[in-house]
């Protein structure tokens, strides 16, 4: 052991007795909590044991005055990929920003800022997920024939500008995409970098953790990277972490703290229910003899 480190270790908590003053208890950042959160309620999903968390009653009263969601999600529209059912999170847990492909927009970046200067989250995911449509449609896009409208051409034209070539060949033996779609979360994350200033602050000063990560849709795993802060600044990029760094091919799987699955209870089998009466009985049969039909009148009643 070092002679520096021994100092920390021994000297530090000595002193701080002998000057009367309280230990204080190590802060975990609260950025990484909220990873933590989202990563135990991916697997939570995964596992197929959700706890659908913060749906009561309660809840839903206690947010009409305000919300605090702790982690801003930028997601595709897919409809399988609904971030508070992934995630296994509740109402007002996270602010969510989806639009097809995951594209930073100017309407997007204005939504992420007005929640990162009014709400305080710590944690910012942007989510791509395997055989993505618009990144297929990026990949498979041809140069000068239009995707069906100005609308479209723009998104596709945009989502194809953040594949790199070693992406684009990959796909061609890979049609869930998944290099692709990275490549497209990476980009997105660089963008809303470059162009919020107040993204940026957060980043640099209040502690926001920036975490990019994609979904499978066969498994319905999350497969994080890149989780740290980062800071763009030109062709150079300075990173800030205050945790361990999520490698790339690293799986969530080896991060988790794992909740033992409960023991299945033994139900004990009911005694069958009596049958319920009948709401309307018939009426009970006729035991009489049908009274006989009157004789016909034989007398004659027509005038004389």
């Amino acid at each position: 052991m070092s002679k520096r480190l021994f100092t920390v270790l021994f000297l530090f908590p000595i002193l701080a007795l002998a000057s009367g003053a309280p230990e204080a208890p190590a802060r975990k950042n609260a950025g990484w909590e909220s990873y933590s959160n989202l990563q135990n309620g991916n697997m939570r999903f995964y596992e197929g044991r959700l706890k659908h968390p913060n749906q009561t009653p309660e809840r839903r009263e206690a947010l009409a005055t305000g919300q605090k969601p702790h982690t801003i999600v930028v997601a595709c529209s897919d409809s399988r990929v609904g971030p508070e059912t992934i995630f296994d999170q509740g109402l007002g847990d996270l602010f969510t920003v989806r639009l097809a492909g995951n594209v930073i927009t100017t309407e997007a970046i204005a939504s992420i800022e007005y929640a990162v200067e009014h709400l305080g989250p710590k944690l910012l995911i942007v989510v791509g997920h395997e055989s993505c449509g618009a990144v297929g449609a990026a990949i498979n896009s041809k140069p000068g024939v239009s995707n069906g409208s100005e609308s479209l051409d723009t998104l596709v034209n945009k989502i194809r500008g953040n594949l790199t070539p070693s992406s684009m060949a990959n796909a061609a033996n890979d049609k869930t995409f998944r290099q692709p779609v990275k490549d497209n979360v990476d980009a997105n994350l660089r963008e809303l970098l470059k162009r919020s200033d107040i993204v940026r602050e957060a980043v640099a000063k209040k502690g926001l953790v920036l975490a990019q990560g994609i979904y499978s849709l066969k498994t319905g795993r999350v497969e994080f990277w890149d989780l740290g802060t980062k800071l763009a600044g030109g062709e150079e990029e300075e990173t800030f972490a205050d945790g361990p760094v999520i490698l790339e091919h690293q799986v969530v799987e080896e991060n988790i703290a794992r909740v033992p699955a409960a023991k299945p209870v033994k139900k004990k089998k009911a005694a069958p229910a009596p049958a319920a009466p009948e709401e309307f009985p018939e009426p009970p049969a006729e035991t009489q003899a049908p009274a006989a039909e009157a004789p016909a009148d034989d007398h004659d009643h027509h005038g004389h």
